[in-house]
């Protein structure tokens, strides 16, 4: 897949700005619903990782996390999330 590279790229960049001082700190409510999104990617994870093994890789997956990643770095009002 050509952009493979790409997206481990950008995932790590994002892994890097997602520290936990980012990530658990702030509204209670607010935290908690990035935790759930948080975890609900990191269980596709270990599924896509898996599907990985096996030599199978989707675009949209792939997008999906960029996507949740970059949700979990942006400021949401509970309404948002």
């Amino acid at each position: 897949m050509a952009g493979g590279h790409d997206f481990d790229r950008r995932a790590e960049i994002a892994l890097r700005l997602l520290t936990p001082e980012v990530l658990f700190h702030g509204d209670e409510d607010i935290v908690s619903l990035r935790s759930i999104l948080l975890f609900g990617l990191r269980g596709m994870a270990a599924y896509a990782h898996h599907a990985r093994i096996l030599g199978k890789r989707d675009d949209k997956v792939d997008k999906w996390f960029l996507k949740g990643m970059s949700a979990l770095a942006g400021e949401h009002s509970v309404e948002e999330w």
